[in-house]
């Protein structure tokens, strides 16, 4: 009986060798450093000579595939100095923050801007490289888009893949964010449909969906107090009778209150960004930030009363109530 238990962990010790081998090759193979082909051989060496324990050989190589599986998939990043992208938006937050960041790691970019005279655009043709090229792009202008579709289409060869940035918004229901939250939800959706579509052309498609980060997409307290008067003027009576004009003005300290909760700290959304354009295999999907998987977690897996009392707690913060409360 001894003997078959010594045969057996024997030959899982051998598969366990062989399978460590396969991944090592295969590892070399896509680029990995060779150093890990230097590991087995070192340690197959040791097993060998040092220990005479069958169980304690098989426990040791285990823990070695699993070392090299694990530790050993560090990515290869494509090359930067022939890769450019487009971006929308980059005037300031998110777009102006990945123009610069792209630009400093090699790639060529295009930095479509809402106006080439904000103050966003004029710091991008100071401060960046040559590489960083400004372009007029409102997107919402037909013409524009056309001009510069046919400017980086003369400097670039075929579209490799398609980026967009959605929200957890767009998957989680917030109170106050029906409208933004139902047009990245339509993002998500037309993404999805065109990532089916056009792979038969080897395009991939890619959203990034990150969690609470601070930039400018709630304004400034002056742009909130001219858009809050707007607002005002334009409600019908009846709106203004139901809401009452405390409860409407109270959506810019939760906005504020919003804003300061956010993280500062923009390096992961970059980071799964560059992943998603660099990256040999990129993921369909990247949720950078705590918030970005934590709340659709919440969202899908809690029921839709629980779900929905916490995220009221979270969102629908402060006194203020509706001026016809409790009366429907």
């Amino acid at each position: 009986m001894e003997g078959i238990v010594e045969g057996c962990l024997g030959f899982l010790y051998d598969l366990l060798m062989v399978i460590c081998v396969g991944l090592l090759i295969l590892r070399v193979a896509e680029g990995r450093s060779a150093r890990w082909l230097g590991l087995l051989v070192v340690s197959g060496m040791m097993l060998s000579c040092l220990v005479h324990s069958s169980v304690l050989k098989v426990g040791l190589v285990s823990v070695l595939c699993s070392v090299t599986h694990y530790v050993g998939r560090e990515e290869v990043m494509l090359p930067t100095l022939d890769k450019a992208v487009l971006i929308t938006g980059c005037d300031s937050g998110f777009g102006h923050d990945l123009a610069r960041f792209l630009d400093s790691a090699g790639v060529r970019v295009f930095a479509g801007v809402l106006n080439e005279l904000s103050p966003g655009a004029l710091k991008l043709k100071k401060e960046a490289s040559p590489n960083l090229t400004v372009l007029q792009l409102d997107i919402t202008n037909s013409s524009q888009i056309t001009q510069a579709h046919q400017y980086v289409k003369s400097q670039t060869g075929k579209a490799g893949r398609i980026i967009s940035i959605s929200s957890m918004a767009g998957e989680v229901p917030l109170a106050g964010f029906a409208g933004y939250g139902a047009s990245k939800a339509a993002m998500s959706m037309y993404n999805g449909a065109i990532r089916q579509e056009l792979s038969r052309w080897g395009v991939r498609v890619i959203i990034i969906q990150p969690g609470a980060f601070k930039t400018n997409i709630f304004g400034s307290r002056e742009q909130w107090n001219c858009a809050q008067e707007d607002i005002l003027n334009g409600l019908p009576k009846e709106v203004m009778t139901s809401y009452g004009e405390e409860y409407i003005r109270s959506m810019q300290q939760r906005l504020a209150n919003m804003s300061s909760a956010s993280s500062s700290d923009t390096g992961p959304f970059l980071e799964d960004l560059k992943h998603a354009i660099l990256s040999p295999r990129p993921k369909h999907f990247y949720y950078p930030g705590a918030a970005a998987w934590a709340l659709p977690f919440l969202h899908r897996h809690c029921p839709t009363s629980l779900s929905d009392r916490i995220l009221s707690r979270i969102f629908m913060t402060g006194d203020a109530q509706p001026a016809e409360f409790g009366e429907l």
